[in-house]
């Protein structure tokens, strides 16, 4: 899927409602009737996208919240209640445009929305403009020394951004940043143009009780599915390269290798001349040639990876990856991306005795924790290591502190919401034949 995709369904969606709702009651302005149906169309895909995935939306939050620093990391605890919130408004926002109901509020409502999804946008994208050796005090003051100006502004580079990906549709849909500033920049145009057309806009039934009730339902139901989405169970939909089925080295390797071309810049000492070399013909240091800089050029960005991040550490802190990932027989995967926030009950009760029969059986197990340490081990009595990784990465893999992960050969067989983990007898029955 791409954003062109996006744009082309919802277009199609926008028709067929506008055509729907013309046969139920005539617009004063079918344009306008079209636009709002647009609009309407696509908030209510992008925010379901996300209510499938609200801790993919938190977790994005904190990402934003961390660059922002300031008092901002201090609204951690907020990312998920806030996360819900935006999805639901955006949805039933959506739902209200289309219906045509509480225009004025409505349409104000939602350009207050796409303002602030511009804004991070354009704060994503802004940022590969910004040269983050400027705010580096010493190297500043280093160049200062050689009389050398470090600029704030530079050409855009991916890197340079603190946060790479603005979560407009989750997982479902990586767009990049450029793409994604603009996509809002004309939604913000719709938004314009509707609020200039106000008293056009005809609401899709008469009288405001209908529209109300619908909005009522609509606020209840997309709560409630939010939270069955992350309390209750993992996402009905997994977007994400560890869904059940994947065949996780195989996705660890690139789809097309990304081709570069190296320029590496010399100052000569003795004439000042400065030159660029290629990798074949650099300059021998005997001839007064100093290295400057270096220079890429991506000729071929390729297709990465989708596994990229792949890292988990054992006690020792030694890569553990093929222990986990090319074993031929089953293996179980106790996955927390915090100790500290997970819930030892499910160890105690649920996931040590799991443990103690499928090691009786021959099979491994392994707790994977961002924070992973002998104390809680010690408390639980877990008889079964405790390895170390990212807590993104482990965020990626299951949504729930604890979650039980099934692996064969590499092969995601299935996994567990901590509310949902099987007895291994029933592990037993079902998988392991």
């Amino acid at each position: 899927m791409t954003l062109t995709k996006v744009v082309i369904y919802t277009f199609i969606a926008a028709i067929a409602i506008t055509g729907a709702a013309y046969a139920y009651r005539k617009p004063q302005n079918l344009f306008i009737a079209f636009i709002k149906n647009f609009l309407g169309a696509f908030l209510i895909f992008s925010g379901a996208v996300k209510a499938i995935d609200p801790l993919g939306t938190a977790y994005k939050m904190h990402d934003y919240f961390i660059a922002f620093g300031g008092f901002f990391p201090k609204l951690d605890p907020l990312t998920l209640p806030l996360a819900i919130f935006m999805v639901v408004l955006e949805i039933v926002l959506g739902i209200a445009l289309i219906i045509g109901s509480y225009r004025k509020l409505t349409v104000i409502t939602t350009g207050l929305l796409i303002l602030f999804f511009t804004f991070l946008t354009g704060y994503t994208y802004l940022n590969g403009f910004v040269n983050p050796k400027y705010f580096d005090k010493e190297y500043v003051a280093e160049m200062q020394a050689q009389n050398q100006e470090v600029p704030m502004i530079v050409e855009f580079d991916e890197n340079n951004m603190k946060v790479t990906d603005c979560g407009c549709f989750g997982d479902f849909l990586k767009i990049e940043p450029r793409l994604s500033f603009y996509k809002d920049i004309f939604l913000m145009v719709l938004i314009i143009i509707l609020l200039m057309s106000l008293s056009k806009i005809t609401p899709l039934f008469a009288g405001s009780k209908a529209g109300l009730i619908i909005l009522l339902v609509s606020t209840a139901i997309t709560f409630i599915f939010c939270l069955s989405n992350y309390v209750t169970d993992l996402p009905m939909v997994d977007f994400r390269p560890y869904k059940k089925g994947n065949n996780i080295p195989q996705l660890m390797v690139p789809e097309r290798e990304a081709e570069q071309e190296f320029t590496f810049i010399y100052e000569n000492s003795n004439s000042g001349e400065v030159k660029s070399f290629d990798m074949k013909n650099l300059p021998k240091k005997e001839d007064g040639w100093v290295f400057k800089d270096r220079e890429v050029n991506i000729i071929d960005p390729g297709i990465p990876a989708k596994i990229s991040n792949f890292l988990v550490l054992n006690e020792e802190g030694e890569e553990v990856n093929a222990d986990l990932l090319e074993d031929e027989n089953y293996n179980f995967w106790i996955v927390a991306y915090s100790l500290e926030k997970t819930k030892k009950s499910v160890f105690e009760n649920k996931l040590n005795d799991l443990a103690t029969k499928a090691q009786s059986d021959g099979y491994q197990v392994y707790a994977i924790a961002s924070d992973a340490n002998d104390d809680f081990r010690h408390d639980v009595q877990a008889a079964y290591p405790f390895y170390t990784a990212d807590a993104t990465f482990l965020k990626t893999i299951v949504r729930s502190n604890p979650g039980l992960v099934l692996v064969k050969n590499g092969v995601i067989i299935d996994k567990w919401h901590h509310k949902h983990i099987p007895t291994y007898e029933e592990l037993k029955s079902e998988y392991l034949k």
